[in-house]
């Protein structure tokens, strides 16, 4: 995928394919920072022709390492890094490399989009072993370690710490292993449709497949974001618990504090995890703004009846990621519509919302949004792991104590943040 000067915007690739008489394609150009680019197999995006512009120009090419025992690309550098030394970061060339087209040309970008959403949860995965491995060995170095007359693991702040870490992680792997085991499914699903089935069968499979990708498709881009960005924060204060020792070689505490740096930014930036949240969520708002206002004041009224302090606080943090998305409705109608809705009160422009909201899909102003995507997105990731934790606590009432630390965090930062979504400016 990678370039010199297109990384995330593919549409801005300059790699091209070049069709011979005998089916076959010629590559020409450069692609940078790929893993295992070493290997005897590359798959390559690249435009149709050198003239093809956009996101339809993309076809998708097999590229082998050797033709005939010569090389078919070149290896011109291989990255060093600040870790993953496990694998090679590549820089390749390609001057006339051979190819073969692999599906439909133009069809490159859709193909890469399955192979990426695969590669994002597999990502979580990997940013969840690394809080793992990052907790035992904290926990453990607690557990020994004695300071002021009782184990570091006593202390306060160490217990907290730690707690937070174990909540991340437990709430992290019920929302991945819930997309990874869709997304399992989905493709079982997809198999069956190539069977000899009725057409009402098939109808029904097709239903469900769809129910399977929005669940997947939400789900994917809020554990690639929260994992790889709390891999990084508890890899850090893993360092912070073992002090001196976790700044030494002579622990795992550095490497896995390296290690952890990569996951925010390989197969999709945590930012393009967020703007990816936003633009779902606030497709569906516009479509439905007045459920939004409904379920705000549902949920308001149904977390002051709440008894059960999970509950209370999980019916609460729901109604806070309502009440931002709420919010940057507002703000969007006011940044919209005329300017005589500055003097207009939040019920007022609510009300308008509620008479007028089918006008909200001729917006073409998003800034607010986009401004506070990171925040939506975390917003949205304690709502569905919250979720998948409630769901765990039901299967194993054991898992109460984590399942209620994690959403009454979540709850209190959540409200923090719908905050900073009310109060902050418009950055121009």
């Amino acid at each position: 995928l990678t370039e010199p000067d297109a990384g995330s915007d593919l549409a801005s690739m300059k790699t091209f394919g070049v069709r011979q008489d005998d089916g076959t394609y010629k590559l020409y150009g450069s692609k940078r920072f790929i893993s295992n680019g070493n290997s005897e197999i590359c798959l390559v995006l690249a435009r149709k022709s050198k003239e093809d512009v956009g996101l339809s120009s993309l076809s998708l090419y097999l590229c082998p390492r050797k033709i005939d025992d010569s090389f078919n690309y070149q290896v011109s550098k291989l990255e060093e890094k600040v870790a993953l030394h496990g694998s090679a970061t590549c820089e390749l060339n390609f001057d006339g490399s051979s190819a073969y087209l692999l599906g439909e040309a133009g069809d490159g970008f859709r193909y890469m989009l399955t192979l990426m959403n695969e590669a994002r949860i597999g990502v979580s995965f990997q940013s969840i072993g690394i809080i793992d491995a990052v907790f035992q060995m904290a926990k453990t170095y607690a557990s020994e370690r004695e300071t002021w007359g009782k184990k570091l693991i006593d202390h306060a702040l160490i217990k907290e710490m730690l707690n937070n870490m174990e909540a991340d992680l437990k709430a992290s792997r019920s929302l991945a292993y819930k997309a990874a085991s869709e997304f399992s499914i989905m493709q079982l699903l997809k198999k069956r449709l190539d069977e000899d089935i009725e057409d009402v069968e098939k109808a029904k499979i097709q239903k469900e497949i769809s129910r399977y990708n929005y669940r997947v498709r939400t789900w994917t881009p809020l554990i690639k974001y929260y994992t790889s960005e709390k891999c990084v924060e508890h890899a850090r204060f893993g360092l912070q618990i073992l002090g001196g020792y976790g700044f030494t070689k002579e622990y795992d505490a550095e490497r896995l504090l390296r290690e952890s740096l990569i996951y925010p930014i390989y197969e999709g930036t945590s930012q393009i995890q967020a703007l990816m949240c936003v633009k779902d969520t606030f497709k569906e708002a516009v479509r439905r703004p007045t459920e939004i206002l409904e379920n705000s004041i549902g949920l308001r009224i149904k977390g002051l009846a709440a008894t059960n302090t999970l509950k209370r606080h999980h019916l609460k943090l729901r109604k806070n990621v309502n009440s931002a998305v709420l919010t940057l409705i507002i703000k969007m109608v006011k940044n919209n519509i005329s300017q005589s809705v500055d003097q207009m009160t939040s019920g007022e422009i609510l009300k308008y919302i509620k008479t007028f909201g089918g006008m909200l899909k001729g917006f073409d102003d998003f800034r607010y949004p986009m401004q506070h995507a990171e925040r939506i997105c975390t917003l949205k990731c304690y709502e569905h792991m919250a979720d998948a934790l409630i769901e765990d606590v039901k299967r194993d009432p054991q898992r109460t104590k984590i399942a209620e630390w994690f959403v009454s965090k979540a709850f209190a930062d959540s409200k923090k943040i719908l905050c900073e979504i009310e109060s902050m400016p418009l950055i121009d």
